[in-house]
């Protein structure tokens, strides 16, 4: 086991590559990743914040489209429907 989860690390080719290989690189190109660059610890922090934001961004405007809200989110959706208002100016 220890061999195979190397050589998927390492890059090297394990029977799942054909099957995953497209949607790996297709991924890599809309995010903006080089696959081959190290990461140092500045870059990381950023891109788990900015997914974070985004994501969060997703989720929100998400709940607030089919009106499923928890209840921290019901006292939360009035200040920020305020400032997504004068943000996107409709």
């Amino acid at each position: 086991m220890k061999i195979k989860v190397a050589k998927i690390f390492m890059g090297e080719h394990h029977f799942m590559k054909p099957v995953f290989d497209w949607l790996e690189k297709f991924v890599y190109h809309i995010s903006v990743i080089k696959s081959l660059e190290e990461m140092n610890w500045k870059t990381y922090m950023f891109d788990i914040l900015f997914f974070q934001l985004v994501w969060n961004g997703v989720l929100f405007s998400y709940s607030g489209i089919t009106g499923i809200f928890t209840t921290q989110q019901r006292a939360f959706y009035p200040m920020c429907r305020g400032i997504l208002l004068l943000i996107t100016g409709s």
